[in-house]
């Protein structure tokens, strides 16, 4: 029984020590784990993760193009026609969510307020339409209050186009169907999709405009998200604006969950040496209780 002893606390050791020096000082980060959407088989550019700085605020989401075409959802079995929004000029309309959205994944939401100006608004008792003028989505701009701008502008559904919403029993969805500007020099076929955890994913159909640009993005009062940030033969200028010349018809975006670090607790190697012991000690214990 003691020889046997002695090679287990002998096979401990040698498999404890390695494995305890690897820990040591080891840093893990999940964000090896995103892949570029490319190398998924997935059309659009790398994802862009956002935070801090810039005046960006902290956000948890990462923004990319591995997203859906506009389909519009006007004949979807159980589509509703958000018919206040849609017959009227610079107001909102209440809907309420089949499931609580998680709002920068931090604010269960459980209605929001639907702008007839391409904008959805995050806290269900602002009915501040946000006319007339694109507002950029960034941190301590013009507009605070937390938003989704799908296509903001100054819209008028009352002189063309519907307003509709559909729940697909895994998200909901939110369109504007051929909304007309209020200088009836175009129209916007939009859509934002939001998923329970979180997610958000915003679609443009048709765009055209004379000289209308729109806002679109994610913000509130510390965070923002711009639909793009300004880049080369990109059709978004600073704080997500989309200028008239280049709206971005027939594209998408989509936030998810942005990858977090990890930082594995550091060890020196007394503590190690401790920690084996300790080990080893515990088990000559329990040998000896077992023999006994």
């Amino acid at each position: 029984m003691k020889g046997s002893t002695s090679l287990l606390l002998a096979g401990l050791f040698v498999v404890l020590a390695p494995v305890a020096t690897e820990a040591q000082g080891a840093s893990v980060s999940d964000a090896s784990a995103v892949k570029d959407p490319r190398e998924l088989g997935l059309e659009g550019e790398p994802p862009l993760v956002l935070g801090g700085g810039g005046g960006m605020g902290t956000t948890p989401y990462v923004s990319s193009e591995s997203c859906g075409d506009f389909s519009s959802i006007s004949g979807a079995p159980g589509v509703m026609t958000l018919a206040t929004v849609s017959g009227c000029d610079d107001c909102t309309e209440l809907v309420n969510l089949p499931f609580s959205f998680s709002w920068f994944y931090d604010t269960p939401i459980n209605a929001v307020q639907v702008s007839s100006n391409g904008q959805i608004n995050i806290d269900s008792t602002d009915t501040d339409n946000n006319c007339c003028t694109p507002d950029p989505v960034e941190v301590g701009g013009a507009y605070t209050e937390p938003r989704i701008a799908v296509a903001q502008e100054d819209l008028n559904p009352s002189s063309g186009g519907t307003i509709f919403a559909l729940d697909t029993g895994n998200s909901f969805i939110i369109e504007y169907s051929n909304v007309v500007f209020f200088s009836d020099d175009g129209n916007v076929e939009a859509q934002v999709e939001l998923f329970p955890a979180g997610d958000v994913e915003i679609r443009w159909g048709n765009l055209t405009s004379v000289d209308d640009n729109i806002a679109v993005g994610l913000e509130d009062d510390t965070r923002a998200m711009p639909g793009a940030t300004p880049a080369a033969g990109a059709p978004f200028l600073a704080g997500g604006i989309a200028d008239f010349t280049a709206l971005p018809a027939n594209s998408c975006r989509r936030f998810t969950t942005a990858p977090t670090t990890l930082e594995v607790p550091t060890v020196s190697g007394m503590g190690l040496a401790l920690l084996i012991l300790l080990l080893a000690a515990a088990s000559v214990v329990s040998i000896r209780r077992f023999a006994a």
